[in-house]
């Protein structure tokens, strides 16, 4: 399907925003952090508008349907509040570890007073992107009436955790070398690398399953 690689096509421009901070806005290596964190909520948001708005009941894979009463609307609610409660607490854990560990090496208050707008806009630039790509593939190509609930509620996780788990590591190994400029784009690249592999692996797993 060509709405995927549309998405990722938007998906990598987004990613590019931090490369303009860095010439333009004189962002540092804690810049590209914070933004990255706070992409983590723009994904929760899509996810909680695509659990509301799918129509699959939870994946049986021959176990019995106990799960049916997340069709109910009801009942979704629920898997709402209870998915934005466990994401909420990701969410926070992962900042304060970014700002405990990261935070005493590149005095994060400073940059943050002096770059929030700048990354603002950045964030600007991956709720678009999401956006897109919800409206795009997730309604434009169905897949609400495809993709499982069970599965929307840790698509997140499995795009996040490993994700930025390679992002902090890169992180260090930049502030090991002392932050040159090339091993900062080279954690760029990495973070596009693995976010575009995780956009067109979740867009492609129910993909046959469309009548």
């Amino acid at each position: 399907m060509k709405a995927k690689y549309y998405s990722a096509g938007v998906l990598i421009l987004a990613n590019l925003f931090p490369v303009l901070g860095i010439i333009f806005f004189s962002w540092n290596l804690f810049s590209i952090l914070f933004l990255y964190w706070m992409e983590n909520i723009v994904i929760g948001f899509y996810n909680i508008l695509r659990i509301y708005l799918s129509e699959q009941k939870a994946a049986l894979n021959g176990a019995p349907d106990i799960r049916r009463p997340l069709l109910k609307w009801s009942n979704k609610n629920i898997v709402v509040i209870f998915f934005v409660l466990h994401y909420s607490i990701y969410i926070l854990a992962y900042w304060f570890f970014i700002w405990m560990f990261f935070g005493p090496l590149i005095q994060p208050k400073d940059i943050l007073l002096q770059s929030f707008a700048s990354i603002s806009l950045g964030f600007m630039a991956f709720l678009i992107s999401h956006g897109y790509s919800f409206f795009i593939n997730f309604m434009g190509s169905e897949e609400y009436k495809r993709v499982p609930i069970d599965h929307l509620f840790v698509r997140p996780y499995t795009r996040v955790v490993i994700m930025h788990i390679a992002v902090v590591f890169g992180a260090w190994i930049v502030i090991l070398f002392g932050a040159p400029i090339y091993l900062v784009m080279s954690l760029i690249g990495l973070k596009i690398f693995i976010d575009l592999l995780a956009h067109l692996r979740n867009h492609t797993v129910f993909e046959a399953k469309k009548s």
